[in-house]
This record gives C-alpha cells, structure tokens and sequence, in this order.
C-alpha cells in the first residue's frame, strides 16, 4: 500500500514516485508517451534518479516523434484558434525555463520547440503558446 507520493515534472513528464512496503516505485507519463515504470528502489531519491534517466533514454530515442506529435497539436490549436500558424523552430538562443501560462506545467527551450509566430515556448503537454496569452 502507498502511504505517500511525491509528483514532479522532468522533460513534460510527470514523474510519481512512492513507498511500496519497503521499497519505493515509480512511473511517468506524458500524452504522447508509453508509461514507463521503475520499481525496488531503496530511497524516493533513487527511483526519481531512474526514473529521469529512463524518460531522458525514451526523449532521445523518440525524439523525431515527438516532436512531430507536439507540432501537429500546435498546429490544430492554431488552426481552432483562427490564429498564422509559422511553424515551429528549436531555440538556439540563450536557455530559458518557465511555465506554461495555461495548464501551469514547466517549459523549457532546452528539450522543448518554439512557435515560429510569438517566439514563445510551445507547452508539451497543452501546446498553447503566446499567441493565446491575453495579458496579465
């Protein structure tokens, strides 16, 4: 039985580890992903430190995918939203880390791409960008 969990954010997955008897599991998701699970670990420490390496092995195995998946759901958003869509570019200015203004998840140009109209960070997981930003 989990007596607690502990949910963090790593690459747009959501990475939940917790103690199992006496030995701490762990599994992360992302919508566009298989779920990928780790398991006996002797410290929440260590099944999150697998569980980062195990999303970073699938990112860089499927990343080609990926990519495209996120470009196509901002694309139809786009589309839905009656707002140019310009493509997409990867970001080889400065690194910037932030959240998404919609749905509160971490972005980041390091492993996430660009909308080509606004410039913003396209989110991973909800794929709005500043094009749908109305102020503060």
């Amino acid at each position: 039985m989990t007596t607690q969990r502990t949910r963090i954010y790593f690459h747009g997955y959501e990475l939940i580890t917790g103690k199992i008897s006496e030995s701490y599991d762990g599994r992360a998701y992302h919508w566009f992903a298989k779920r990928i699970e780790t398991r006996g670990h002797p410290s929440e420490e260590s099944a999150q430190a697998a569980l980062r390496e195990k999303v970073l092995e699938d990112v860089a195995r499927n990343q080609a995918t990926y990519i495209q998946k996120i470009s196509e759901k901002h694309q139809e958003r786009m589309r839905n939203g009656n707002k140019p869509y310009n493509g997409w570019t990867v970001s080889d200015f400065f690194a910037r880390e932030s959240h998404c203004f919609e749905c509160k998840r971490p972005v980041s140009n390091l492993y996430d791409i660009v909308c080509g109209s606004c410039k913003w960070i396209i989110c991973n997981n909800c794929a709005a960008c500043g094009c749908f930003y109305n102020g503060l």
